[in-house]
């Protein structure tokens, strides 16, 4: 359950759209089953003050939350980073060097679906 939240200061005309292709391209880079990002959550804002680098020039700040990644060796996060990258300057045109990929590592007790937690629903399996 990837959640992504990006903020770039490059105008989107169909956001909505963007935003499920981003959903899809998490899925992918991290080796996800549901390519068609079903069981992803993607957040796109524009912000056209943010700066990277001294500058205005387009570039893009991505957040990248998942149960457990922890357990995820640093090269699967740097093959994450690339291929994100890649897509990001294919779809928006921002230079792979703009921008800060930041993973954060959710507990099973940190998200919820559906009123319960992950943590009590992966019990509720095991039973």
């Amino acid at each position: 359950m990837p959640i992504s939240n990006l903020v770039t200061n490059v105008e989107i005309a169909d956001v909505k759209g963007f935003s499920i292709s981003l959903s899809k391209a998490c899925s992918e880079a991290w080796g996800l089953p549901d390519k068609d990002g079903s069981r992803t959550s993607a957040s796109v804002v524009y912000n056209e003050s943010l700066n990277f680098d001294g500058n205005h020039d387009p570039a893009f700040l991505l957040e990248f939350q998942i149960i457990n990644m922890a357990q995820a060796a640093t090269p699967k996060r740097d093959a994450f980073a690339k291929s994100l990258c890649v897509f990001l300057e294919r779809e928006l045109g921002i230079p792979q060097s703009r921008g800060h990929i930041l993973f954060r590592v959710l507990a099973d007790n940190e998200i919820a679906i559906d009123g319960i937690t992950y943590e009590t629903w992966l019990s509720s399996q095991s039973r």
